[in-house]
């Protein structure tokens, strides 16, 4: 466990004003100062801040020094090869699998993943991918789409993807209170399609969910399953189409008609 007060002798000791920043970053942080106002006083990103934390944590006061180059690796560069290899041998590796040779071949052990969130590696930090999903809770099947991004004008494709899909069918839809739900796209295009119908033969209905209440969305648990999906298994992955592949995969795994929560929605249409 690392110690505050080889903290403050670090700034104390008057290091260069780089190391300083990092150090600063870092006490701030623990001292409970939001993230907004450690920005402002020091002119960094959140990223900067939870970075140096992390270092800090695992590595002490040493990591903030210019050219420090870390601890020393526990696997040789000959092991990790082997390991390469055996991966690459593998239809279907695993994070637990991996854990669990790499300890019988080598004796190292894993921190435990309930202490240690996995990091995925990719090349582009600020590669982006959006998706829209839908649950059909009749039918048990999810829709999904891939967008360059989330705003009003993905939102209506989406909705014009689900209704050939649905032919004939009133899309009663389940969703949050996102603004770009109800943009002014969203508006004209429900104005353009159904202008000229009482509401009670609308062929598209949209129902907000209550404010803060992702714990009442099935498709959350969809977009959770995906993203573990990926955690699990991201160990082999190069690149970020390997990335998205592996979300897909996750998702497509689930079966979509075994959730509890469905049932509230269930009723509510009978």
């Amino acid at each position: 466990m690392v110690s505050d007060s080889s903290l403050s002798a670090f700034i104390a000791s008057n290091p260069d004003v780089r190391e300083l920043k990092r150090a600063l970053a870092v006490q701030m942080t623990l001292l409970g100062l939001k993230q907004g106002v450690i920005q402002a006083i020091l002119g960094v990103q959140s990223s900067f801040i939870s970075t140096w934390k992390k270092r800090y944590l695992s590595e002490g006061v040493a990591c903030f020094r210019l050219g420090y180059k870390g601890s020393q690796p526990y696997l040789s560069a000959d092991q990790r090869a082997h390991i390469e290899g055996w991966l690459s041998s593998q239809s279907q590796p695993s994070v637990a699998a991996l854990a669990s040779y790499i300890q019988t071949q080598f004796g190292v052990v894993f921190r435990s993943s309930q202490s240690r969130r996995l990091e995925v590696a990719i090349e582009n930090g600020r590669q982006r991918q959006t998706y829209y999903g839908a649950l059909d809770i009749g039918k048990g099947t999810f829709l999904m789409q891939a967008y360059p991004k989330a705003n009003a004008h993905p939102t209506v494709d989406f909705i014009r993807y689900l209704q050939p899909r649905r032919p004939g069918q009133k899309l009663l839809i389940f969703w949050d209170g996102v603004s770009y739900h109800h943009q002014q796209a969203m508006r004209t295009f429900l104005e353009t399609t159904q202008a000229d119908l009482p509401p009670g033969e609308w062929k598209i209905d949209g129902t907000r969910l209550a404010p803060y209440t992702p714990q009442e969305n099935p498709v959350e648990d969809l977009w959770l399953k995906g993203k573990t999906f990926v955690r699990s298994h991201a160990l082999w992955t190069t690149c970020f189409e390997q990335i998205k592949d592996l979300f897909v995969k996750g998702i497509r795994q689930k079966k979509y008609g075994q959730f509890p929560k469905l049932m509230q929605y269930t009723i509510t249409l009978k």
